[in-house]
């Protein structure tokens, strides 16, 4: 439920962005289990921004700590996607993209541009 929050909330995280290609079927493997998701989206040790908001607190609670009892915190088989790209980084990224090709037609135009 946190993660269905999280994303919810922040539409373009890069975890969030995962998710939708597994349930649509565009994916699939180890990195579409929910606890990868978590660790992707919620775990500053995978380089997200987004461990300090207020959907990935119960994630911090749980796996907070080296002395947790939950299993999946430290598993490598519920690890976060390796070199995913940070939400910050991938959106400073198309900003960057659109300043040099601002014809290209993903890129927002007028008041949508901000």
């Amino acid at each position: 439920r946190d993660f269905d929050s999280l994303c919810t909330t922040h539409p373009t995280a890069s975890a969030c962005s995962v998710r939708r290609r597994c349930t649509s079927g565009g994916v699939s493997g180890a990195y579409c289990n929910p606890w990868s998701l978590l660790h992707s989206a919620c775990s500053a040790a995978w380089g997200e921004t987004l461990s300090d908001s207020p959907e990935c607190a119960s994630f911090k609670a749980l796996c907070g700590s080296e002395q947790t009892a939950v299993t999946q915190c430290f598993d490598a088989q519920h690890a976060g996607v390796p070199r995913l790209v940070p939400t910050d980084k991938a959106e400073e990224g198309v900003k960057q993209l659109c300043a040099a090709m601002p014809d290209m037609p993903q890129c927002p135009k007028g008041d949508d541009a901000d």
